[in-house]
């Protein structure tokens, strides 16, 4: 329906498209996830597992193994040994049962009473152990939890059953530990336990207690080269501060470093303080909280930098790989990207383990997205990139994984809870995206965006649904195929509409939008099959988005088109709805009478129709008068698509997001809503100069609050009168204002 510009070319201008928003000021939620990877906690890593909690868990394990029998599975034995309770071993050391589900305590009560009651002292001694480290324990005179301690040493020292002699001392040494009896520790060691084999894991547990028995007696500098190399900071700093010396986490560090450069437990501190500084501020979740924080380095940032500065040049360093990483990390975080360049490319020259090595080549990724330009070359460089971590992505997901993805909303809230999408999201979302839009490459930026949020979806494949079952009176859950939550009418589609990738098109013109969907119908290289391939491409979902843009541009016919192809299924679906009819200041059109309340159905695409339909009246229109009123009320539906009817034109009201790749957009001063508005005036002024009778137009142009126009064009109007008797008010201050 061009014919209605044409009509109206002289007094009113087209709608421009608007412009692509600067990516200026954005806070990038995902650039909080934690990059910096040096010490693998087994623990947290698998979720699957505990006995990494305890040292020496699995060794212990396999060593009962070892006493009983082979084919016991190590699991079994880990639950009777760290998990059972002393009531439970109790129970069964006094009622034993012809049969036990868990087969290292079926084996032990019918083949071996002496393990069994061993196993039974050591859970006495934990328990009592535990009961005197309360801060409720005081002790008194005839101090029961003393006496039992004593008790255990005294048992223990006296048994002689020789297979499990290794495992009595270690209970006594333990016991007098905890009673704080350091030279009966410490003569325990001199006289029995030092000469066990190295590799005996109980004398390995014992030296710990005798070393720190001597450091209560005497400080020396043996203990500290101890503590360092079985990673105790805690005991370190104990043993320095005896001296008078006030040291720091990172004092402790460099003490580490002086004594034990090849320590086990560096890598683990190394982490906990690069991660206490790397940037967690940009809207990172923490906890239930979202933190606004600005780094600032203190005296034990320089501390660490300059201490892996001379750990790189130290020749006695095993492993110089983690301090080359660390210190290109440090440099990174204080903006020097040239050094950490640097530094990484000395990191990745070094030998390092597999886990270390795909630190750091995460790592380059992010770096070459920070300093590359952003031409073809990168391009392929980034393709090849990415080629690596989707296979990270794709090949290291675990039950845990499938099952907090399949949580929607942990992706929404940017949760941390598998590293390798963390740093696809990272590295693609806070500085690859951007950037591409700065180079105006806004196409590869929200294809790039919707790989980054989601292929992990993808993979997966299934989101969790809670119904409450009435039966049983309580909440399950279930889950259902990725297509079928997205298609469901009892199912709020919480994803797909407040993700990066939605942003991003919600906020780019209307053009970029439509290059977009083009080049998922037509890709030109491989690297946009693989980006396509590992996003979401329903074409209902991007023909609502690229209607609904076409409907912020008052492009009511090809709004029609895309909106026509969204099949009913989908529309159903959708988490919007009207309540406001767009046409209810109409003053000649007659709408159809259906504009009530519409939830998840065809309004946009109804509206569309009901324009073009309103645009063919207002051409072939030949009364002056009936043409300005189906003018006026073509403008008034504009602005009320705008207004009250917002959902027409708009998914949301405000800015409520978290972040996203672009500067936030507010729809209500962004360069659709102006160009709106000022072809809504147009249409005012146009329809105005059509009015017969001035006193008419006088009073549209009063009604819209254009007090200037009524006092200027239409003079001897009584509207004009009105408006002049309250100049000061009206006219000086009050100016126009067509749209509120």
């Amino acid at each position: 329906m061009k014919s209605i510009r044409l009509l109206l070319i002289s007094v009113l201008t087209l709608c421009a498209v608007g412009k692509a928003h600067a990516c200026e000021d954005a806070t990038f939620s995902p650039g909080g996830y934690y990059m910096y990877r040096v010490y693998q906690d087994k623990s947290t890593a698998s979720r699957l597992s505990n006995r990494d909690l305890y040292p020496g868990a699995d060794e212990n394990c396999k060593e009962w193994q070892k006493l009983t029998s082979e084919t016991i599975p190590l699991d079994h034995i880990y639950k009777v040994v760290y998990e059972m309770s002393l009531e439970d071993i109790e129970k069964i050391y006094y009622n034993k049962k012809s049969q036990y589900v868990n087969r290292f305590l079926d084996w032990v009560v019918k083949n071996d009473d002496e393990i069994l009651e061993f196993l039974y002292l050591a859970k006495y001694n934990e328990n009592v152990r535990l009961k005197k480290a309360s801060p409720w324990y005081y002790p008194a005179a005839n101090d029961e939890i003393g006496q039992s301690l004593q008790w255990v040493a005294d048992f223990s020292l006296a048994n002689e059953t020789t297979y499990l002699r290794d495992r009595y001392l270690l209970q006594a040494m333990r016991a007098l530990f905890t009673l704080q009896k350091y030279q009966e520790c410490i003569k325990l060691w001199d006289e029995e336990a030092s000469k066990l084999p190295e590799d005996n894991l109980m004398r390995q547990l014992m030296e710990q207690y005798a070393v720190g028995a001597n450091v209560h007696v005497k400080r020396s500098e043996n203990d500290i080269v101890y503590f360092a190399n079985i990673g105790d900071i805690e005991s370190v700093l104990y043993c320095a501060n005896r001296a008078g010396e006030k040291l720091s986490r990172i004092d402790a560090l460099t003490l580490i470093c002086q004594f034990a450069p090849n320590s086990p437990s560096i890598p683990k501190f190394l982490q906990e303080c690069v991660r206490a500084w790397e940037p967690d501020g940009r809207m990172y979740n923490v906890g239930n909280d979202y933190v606004l924080s600005e780094f600032t380095p203190n005296d034990d940032f320089y501390k660490l930098f300059y201490l892996c500065y001379e750990m790189t040049n130290n020749s006695l360093v095993e492993n110089p790989a983690i301090w080359h990483y660390t210190y290109a990390f440090l440099n990174d975080i204080l903006g020097n990207l040239e050094l950490a360049t640097m530094a990484l490319a000395r990191a990745e020259e070094a030998q390092s383990d597999e886990y270390l090595a795909e630190s750091i080549k995460v790592m380059r990724i992010y770096l070459d997205a920070k300093t590359s330009t952003y031409d073809d070359a990168y391009e392929q460089k980034l393709y090849a990139q990415l080629q690596w971590l989707d296979q990270k992505i794709s090949n290291n997901i675990t039950p845990a994984v499938e099952y907090f993805t399949a949580d929607g909303y942990r992706l929404i809230s940017f949760e941390s809870y598998y590293y390798w999408n963390d740093m696809l999201r990272r590295i693609l979302l806070s500085e690859v995206c951007p950037r591409m839009i700065e180079s105006g490459k806004t196409t590869r930026a929200l294809q790039l965006a919707n790989m980054a949020d989601n292929w992990l979806l993808k993979l997966v494949d299934k989101q969790s649904c809670w119904n409450y079952n009435n039966e049983l009176g309580k909440w399950e859950v279930n889950y259902i195929a990725l297509q079928s939550y997205r298609y469901s009418r009892s199912m709020w589609n919480a994803y797909d509409y407040r993700n990066h990738f939605f942003e991003l098109i919600d906020a780019v013109d209307l053009h970029a939008a439509l290059d977009y969907n083009n080049n998922l119908k037509s890709p030109q290289t491989e690297f946009d099959l693989f980006l396509n391939s590992r996003s979401y491409t329903d074409e209902n979902y991007l023909n609502d988005i690229i209607g609904t843009k076409y409907l912020r541009c008052q492009e009511y016919e090809l709004a029609m088109e895309y909106l026509g192809k969204v099949s009913y299924s989908y529309a159903q679906h959708l988490n919007v709805y009207l309540d406001v009819n767009p046409f209810y200041n109409s003053m000649s059109y007659t709408y159809p009478s259906g504009w009530r309340s519409f939830y998840g159905t065809s309004f946009k695409y109804d509206f569309a129709a009901d324009m073009c339909r309103l645009e063919s009246k207002i051409v072939k229109e030949t009364d002056k008068d009936r043409q300005a009123k189906l003018l006026l009320d073509y403008a008034s539906a504009i602005k009320e698509s705008f207004g009250a009817s917002w959902p027409i034109t708009q998914y949301y009201k405000g800015t409520s997001f978290y972040g996203q790749v672009c500067k936030k957009r507010d729809w209500r001063y962004d360069e659709y809503t102006k160009s709106a508005m000022a072809y809504v005036q147009d249409l005012v002024s146009a329809a105005c100069d059509l009015f017969t009778d001035v006193d008419k137009a006088a009073q549209v142009q009063y009604n819209y609050g254009n007090f200037w126009t009524v006092a200027t064009k239409y003079p001897s109007t009584r509207y004009a009168k009105t408006v002049k008797g309250y100049c000061d008010v009206w006219i000086d201050h009050h100016g126009e204002t067509l749209i509120k």
